[in-house]
């Protein structure tokens, strides 16, 4: 069994991730789409996550820790799926309608990790940290909705 410290560990890593991963797949989309309100909307959801990934980076290295990409067993697949989805369709609505899947998957993973770190009894302010990106792509979801 794994100590708190090193749970938090994990919760920060996944948050830093999620983080990364959110980061990434807005850069990929926005050059492929010519709206101007979806790609402002997409640009604050991109601070939001570099947001988050500072403050779990910051975190982790008060820790003495270093923060950790996702490998490329997880990355590439997003890739190339959103590669091959917006080649085959890059309207608004459609990339709106991809990036509610890819947030709706990243809150219940990241809900999912942030309830097992609070079973864990891991350090309050690294499970709020999760929360709030849950309620954050919450939120992103819910702004997306008007694009589909």
């Amino acid at each position: 069994m794994k100590d708190k410290e090193s749970n938090k560990e994990e919760l920060l890593n996944e948050i830093y991730g999620a983080a990364c991963m959110g980061s990434d797949s807005i850069m990929q989309v926005t050059g492929k789409i010519s709206d101007g309100a979806l790609k402002n909307e997409l640009k604050t959801q991109l601070d939001g996550y570099r947001n988050f990934a500072v403050q779990a980076e910051n975190a982790l290295v008060g820790m003495g820790k270093t923060a950790k990409r996702p490998g490329v067993f997880k990355t590439v697949p997003a890739t190339v799926s959103i590669s091959l989805k917006t080649m085959a369709d890059s309207s608004e609505s459609h990339v709106a309608e991809m990036m509610v899947n890819g947030l709706t998957m990243g809150v219940i993973e990241m809900k999912r990790q942030a309830n097992n770190a609070a079973e864990c009894q891991v350090d309050a302010d690294a499970v709020k940290l999760a929360n709030d990106m849950v309620a954050f792509q919450e939120n992103s979801i819910n702004q997306l909705k008007q694009y589909l």
